[in-house]
């Protein structure tokens, strides 16, 4: 079997069907690949999931207590039998008819991972029209290159979503590949960087293959808690530590690369503070990210705005003074919006 495209689901009857049927609108036989639903634990109907489920054989589903996305695409990839594996998100589509070309380029160029282009929308409009009749008018692929070289090459398109790539199954298990299990944010960063270590043979395309649908209700844009805090830590963490005990990403410019990562996680950490948190858990995790030499930050890249916010970020009792203030105007606007209505 060519290719195993992952999904992982969690009460999304209302968007799978759009998803399902570009997956399924495609210029490969339905016998050589295989759509995998990973159920993590949904607790609404799925009246529409099943409908699929009846009506094509190559979609499988496998069902798990919640235990986040992660590890619902480690179910998906230890389930998977084709050589190579995509994953998709339940509320994302990808544009029709494309699958032979991008699995052609892997095939064709023994490729262990390879990036192809994606474009975000705002709402479902009118995909339609995108999804069945999107052409490529200069196709092409990247120079190959390994992974630590695509890192720190500017001209490679960037990356931070494992939905944007085809991978080499058999690379994910034998370079046992997964993800980390649990955390609610930032397993995806700490798959891609593991993804890259050890690749060899890594391109892209310009070839546009999915749609990233902005949602307004995805743990990216609305959470902020304990765990969110949580798991920035844990990635943070996580990904120092692969720098210090990987010789082959210590010694190579790319450990710059990853350092800004951490910096970039800890910087939107910060900022989700001063936009949600309790003051007293705002201290809290900035005085852990002292100890743990993750604070104050290093990095100052950006605009003019950007670099002044990050100023402001590394001056702990300043940073501190933002997030009360943050706190009172939302409790103020709360107690006024519920008076005046």
């Amino acid at each position: 079997m060519d290719l195993s495209i992952i999904i992982p689901y969690f009460n999304a009857d209302k968007y799978i069907g759009q998803c399902l049927d570009s997956l399924i609108e495609q210029d490969i036989p339905l016998e050589n690949y295989e759509i995998i639903v990973v159920d993590d634990g949904s607790t609404e109907a799925k009246d529409i999931l099943e409908s699929y489920l009846d009506t094509y054989p190559n979609i499988h589903y496998y069902y798990e207590n919640n235990s986040r996305q992660g590890a619902a695409r480690n179910n998906g990839i230890k389930n998977a039998k084709g050589d190579y594996v995509v994953f998709v998100d339940a509320d994302d589509v990808v544009v029709c008819n494309r699958l032979s070309s991008l699995l052609n380029y892997v095939k064709n160029n023994q490729l262990e991972v390879l990036f192809y282009g994606v474009l975000a929308r705002s709402d479902r409009d009118n995909l339609s029209t995108g999804i069945h009749n999107l052409t490529d008018s200069d196709s092409s692929l990247s120079a190959i290159t390994s992974g630590l070289d695509y890192l720190v090459n500017p001209f490679l398109p960037w990356l931070f979503n494992p939905t944007q790539f085809v991978i080499s199954r058999s690379f994910l298990l034998i370079n046992s590949i997964l993800f980390p299990e649990k955390w609610l944010i930032r397993e995806d960063w700490a798959f891609i960087m593991d993804l890259l270590i050890p690749a060899k043979r890594v391109a892209a395309t310009n070839s546009v293959f999915y749609y990233y649908i902005q949602t307004s209700g995805s743990i990216v844009h609305s959470v902020w808690d304990e765990r969110y805090c949580r798991d920035s830590v844990n990635y943070s963490l996580y990904a120092r530590n692969c720098i210090e005990n990987t010789p082959s990403l210590s010694h190579h410019p790319a450990h710059e690369v990853v350092d800004a990562w951490i910096d970039e996680c800890i910087f939107i950490m910060l900022g989700k503070m001063a936009k949600y948190s309790h003051p007293d858990l705002s201290s809290h995790y900035i005085r852990e990210l002292e100890k743990l030499g993750l604070y104050p930050f290093k990095n100052r890249d950006g605009g003019m705005k950007i670099k002044l916010v990050k100023m402001l970020m590394n001056s702990r009792l300043t940073w501190l003074a933002c997030c009360i203030i943050s706190s009172k105007y939302r409790r103020f606007s709360y107690l006024f919006h519920r008076l005046s209505s």
